[in-house]
């Protein structure tokens, strides 16, 4: 039997990681949980993070052959991939983090990296460790609330959802001071984040990185390289499943995304 690759988020976000894997690794099986009866994760605590995945790894394994997991979640990362390692050292696990290294390649001189992120990321010594070489080059932008707007508007796409979510991004962007600096790019901390890139780029009209296809490379380097078989013989839309019941269309959300 095939292994499978669980991805994990606490809602919508990480269908933009899951999507960017569909584009470069099309035939493996997938399982998407979102955990949407513990959402959002950026305003939780890294103890209950770490129990929530707990709970859905541990439920997963019972029934699958999961051989990867991806936390398509930057919080989630920040707060439990080491632990999660040392818990299932069986199970390869892949994290998102904000791409700030390919950032800074591409920066021009005295122009500044704009990165969005939530705070309960933005707290973590692990996402602190790694903006820590590149401060003066960065302009951190936390917000607690924008990955629940982001969730609210694709529930219900109306004016005024859409209104919210680039009211959030202007508030947070001037609590930072960032609206009158040179912007080269915007690193994009929060995988919910990558779902209105369009948004960003509108308002900003500069670069925008996200790390989804990092995790895609690795994906494809990871099962290339394994002894276990990871590949269907022809394409399977992956299962998603949720741990409480949402109206929000999480099957459209991603045929949306591979078009």
């Amino acid at each position: 039997m095939n292994k499978k690759v669980l991805f994990i988020d606490s809602g919508i976000g990480g269908l933009s990681t899951l999507a960017c894997c569909l584009h470069l690794c099309p035939t493996l099986s997938y399982i998407y949980v979102a955990d949407t009866k513990n959402a959002p994760y950026g305003n939780k605590t890294s103890k209950q993070i770490r129990q929530f995945l707990l709970e859905i790894i541990n439920e997963q394994i019972k029934t699958n052959n999961i051989g990867i997991i991806v936390l398509a979640c930057n919080t989630a990362t920040s707060c439990a991939i080491d632990y999660l390692r040392e818990i299932f050292p069986t199970i390869i696990f892949i994290g998102t983090e904000p791409a700030i290294k390919p950032a800074i390649k591409s920066n021009m001189f005295n122009a500044k990296i704009l990165v969005l992120a939530t705070k309960a990321t933005c707290n973590q010594p692990k996402f602190k460790k790694l903006i820590a070489p590149y401060k003066k080059d960065i302009i951190l932008c936390p917000s607690q609330k924008l990955a629940s707007l982001i969730e609210s508007y694709f529930l219900k796409q109306t004016p005024k959802t859409f209104n919210a979510i680039k009211q959030e991004i202007f508030l947070t962007c001037l609590s930072q001071n960032a609206q009158n600096a040179n912007i080269s790019s915007i690193v994009l901390g929060c995988t919910h984040y990558s779902l209105i890139a369009p948004i960003f780029k509108e308002l900003f009209n500069t670069k925008i990185i996200d790390g989804n296809f990092g995790v895609a490379k690795m994906l494809l380097s990871l099962v290339s390289l394994s002894n276990e078989n990871y590949y269907c013989p022809t394409k399977v839309f992956p299962i998603i499943k949720q741990t409480a019941p949402t109206r929000t269309p999480y099957h459209k959300i991603l045929n949306n995304l591979l078009k």
